[in-house]
Parts: structure tokens; C-alpha cells; sequence
């Protein structure tokens, strides 16, 4: 005989823990471009080239922009977090007891799809050039940041069209906050998930974001990189619904309970290049003096 779990519960705890994905796990939810179309396994973006616009003349024909037509893909990766309801927990568990159990299974499945995008931008970012810097000499500076954001617009071309974000660790956040131009500013953009669970700013084009430090890559002891990239440079695709995740549930007859089964499913792809920045940073805050 099928047994079925309390359609209320279910309902409920769904509708839950997707909210808790959108707006407190995800952190990086709604900074990277969306997908064109999902085929199979396979999440597709398409990529145009730019062009020049020429002066139009009386009888002369017009000039064929011949603009670049591309598509980037990736694979779509599932990521799962598995657990147990008892039998009667539906019924008796506290709304705490449930908040509990519904925040460890999003919080988790969030910090993982994070950690891919993260992980892409490691792969992808340059270690040279006009998009890198290393400032692992001396604390990190708002004059280093400036400098940065410069070589990083300037070196792609890339506009100032509110679509270029950064994150930070405790660190950089704490030593930027020093400077009244940074902690004076309040961020402006888009209203994204982030903004119920860790702090942003808008800045010198840039909106800046708080992340967990160990999001961060460590090339070198008392070191760590951080990311800056333009929007359009980078994309993600969700393909579990419009929530980005779902939760299945079925009765374990031999353990006399529920499983809870939980799974996010997505991909992380690298359209331009040179969109991605690379600033490196010292992180041995023992030798760091602030004034």
C-alpha cells in the first residue's frame, strides 16, 4: 500500500525552503546572466558580437555588420542534501523545529550552487594582465580598489551600466569600510537575495557584496582572491522550476520514517572572458594595523 506524506506538510515545507534558497542561500542568485534554452543535460547562451554604426549615405549601400553569432554551454550539475522526518514529526514538530530542518537543507544547497560560481571565476579569471593585481604587499586600499576598477573597465571596455559586481570577505569589506567614500555609499541595484542576509554597497560603479571568506580562493598563504566580473560575462542557469530547487519525500518502510530528499540543479559558464577581474589580496590580519 502507497503511503503518502501530509499534502500540508509537504506543501508547506516546499514553499518554505525554496524561500529560504532564493533569498538567504543563494547569495549569488541574480548576479550572472540567465540561460536562452535548456536542451537535455545541456543549458545554452547565446553570445552576439558587437558592431559599428556608419553614417548612412544617399544611393550607397549599406556595410554588413557581420556581427559574431555564438552560443557558450555547460552541463547542467545536481547538487542533493538527503535527511530524515519521523513518522509523527509532521504532525508534533514545533514551527522552530521546522524552520530548523527547512534552513540546514536550503542553506546547504546554497552554499553549494555559490561555491560552483565560485569555483568557475577561479578557473576563468585571469592571474596576469590588465584584469589582475596583486596587492598582497600591504593591506588592501581604496586607492588600490580605484586603480583596480580602472584597469578592469578600461582593459574590456566595459560600461558603467550598474552590472558590474565584486565580492568581498570580512577583510576587504572591514578595511574599505575605513574609507568614508565606501561606508558612506549604499547599494542601488537590482533587489536581490543577498540583501536580506549580508551587506552591499554600490561604489565607483561597482556593487560590492559581503561573502562568506571561505568562498574565496587561498593561491598562497595570508592570501586570497577576489572577483570582480561584468554581468553579461558570466551566466547561470536554474533547472529545478522557477525556485531553483524542490523536495521529494517518501516513506522508508524499514526505518519506519520519512526521507527528505532535497536538490538543486544548475550551471555555471564563463560567456566573455574579459569580464572577469582578479584582485589579490593579504589576508594576515595580525600584521594589519588600522588607524
Amino acid at each position: 500500500m502507497t503511503i503518502n506524506a501530509d499534502n500540508h506538510y509537504v506543501e508547506q515545507y516546499r514553499s518554505r525552503v525554496t524561500h529560504i534558497y532564493q533569498n538567504e542561500g543563494f547569495l549569488l542568485k541574480g548576479m550572472l546572466m540567465p540561460e536562452g534554452r535548456i536542451e537535455g543535460k545541456k543549458a545554452y547562451w547565446p553570445i552576439h558580437g558587437s558592431t559599428i554604426a556608419r553614417k548612412k549615405q544617399r544611393h550607397v549601400r549599406a556595410t554588413e555588420g557581420n556581427i559574431a553569432k555564438t552560443m557558450a554551454n555547460a552541463d547542467l550539475q545536481t547538487w542533493e542534501t538527503f535527511d530524515y522526518v519521523g513518522k509523527f514529526d509532521m504532525s508534533r514538530q514545533t514551527v522552530n523545529e521546522k524552520e530548523a530542518l527547512q534552513q540546514a537543507g536550503a542553506m546547504a544547497l546554497g552554499r553549494a550552487v555559490d561555491q560552483e560560481i565560485m569555483d568557475m571565476f577561479n578557473q576563468q579569471a585571469p592571474t596576469a594582465g590588465s584584469s589582475f593585481m596583486d596587492t598582497g604587499a600591504a593591506p588592501l586600499s581604496l586607492s588600490d580598489m580605484m586603480l583596480f576598477i580602472a584597469r578592469f573597465m578600461g582593459a574590456a571596455k566595459i560600461p558603467a551600466d550598474g552590472q558590474i559586481y565584486c565580492g568581498l570577505n570580512a577583510l576587504a569589506w572591514q578595511l574599505l569600510s575605513g574609507f568614508k567614500q565606501f561606508s558612506s555609499s549604499e547599494y542601488v541595484g537590482p533587489d536581490l537575495p543577498f540583501k536580506s542576509r549580508t551587506q552591499a554597497r554600490t561604489w565607483n560603479f561597482v556593487n560590492w557584496v559581503m561573502l562568506p571568506d571561505d568562498y574565496f580562493p587561498v593561491p598562497a598563504a595570508n592570501r586570497a582572491d577576489l572577483f570582480m566580473w561584468h554581468k553579461p560575462a558570466v551566466g547561470w542557469c536554474d533547472n529545478v522550476g522557477e525556485g531553483g530547487l524542490d523536495a521529494y519525500f517518501d516513506w522508508e518502510n524499514e526505518m519506519g520514517e520519512w526521507s527528505l530528499r532535497q536538490e538543486a540543479e544548475g550551471a555555471a559558464v564563463t560567456l566573455l572572458p574579459q569580464g572577469l577581474g582578479r584582485i589579490r589580496i593579504k589576508t594576515d590580519v595580525l600584521s594589519i594595523a588600522l588607524n
